[in-house]
Parts: structure tokens; sequence; C-alpha cells
């Protein structure tokens, strides 16, 4: 079985960060909740709003992307991304 180049494991380790990190942004959110909660004096709610809005602008940006990746090449488009 031949080695993976050290170029494809750089590469498999890019990928995975970044989706790791993407978990990370979304999962944030409803573990600041309670803190909003409690210095915006608002109802838990209320605040799910917050949680809808940055869920649906992550899922505008993630759909952007991907057009944008099928334009321009996924790898230029990662690239830049993670820049």
């Amino acid at each position: 079985m031949p080695q993976p180049s050290l170029r494809n494991t750089l590469a498999l380790a890019a990928v995975c960060l970044a989706a790791l990190m993407f978990g990370l942004e979304i999962s944030s959110v409803p573990v600041i909740l309670p803190a909003l909660e409690d210095r915006l004096q608002g109802r838990f709610t209320d605040l799910q709003w917050i949680m809808n809005a940055y869920t649906i602008a992550c899922t505008v940006v993630l759909m952007a992307t991907g057009a944008l990746a099928d334009r321009f090449g996924r790898k230029r488009v990662f690239v830049l991304s993670i820049a």
C-alpha cells in the first residue's frame, strides 16, 4: 500500500480542522444564551430568535460559499475562506 504524501496529510488535516471549527461555531450560540438572558433582561424564548437568526446567517453563508466553490474551484475558495 502506498504511503500518503505529506501534502495529502496536510490537506486532510486542514479540512478536518475547518469542519471542527464550523461545528464549534454553530454550537457556541446556545451556550451563551443564558448569559444574554441575564445581561439583556430578556426571556429565554425571546432570545431564541438570536439562535434562529445566527443559524440562518450561517446557512446563507455556507450556501453562498458552495456556489462560489462551484464557480471558482473548491480549493481556491477553501484557501480563501481559511485566510
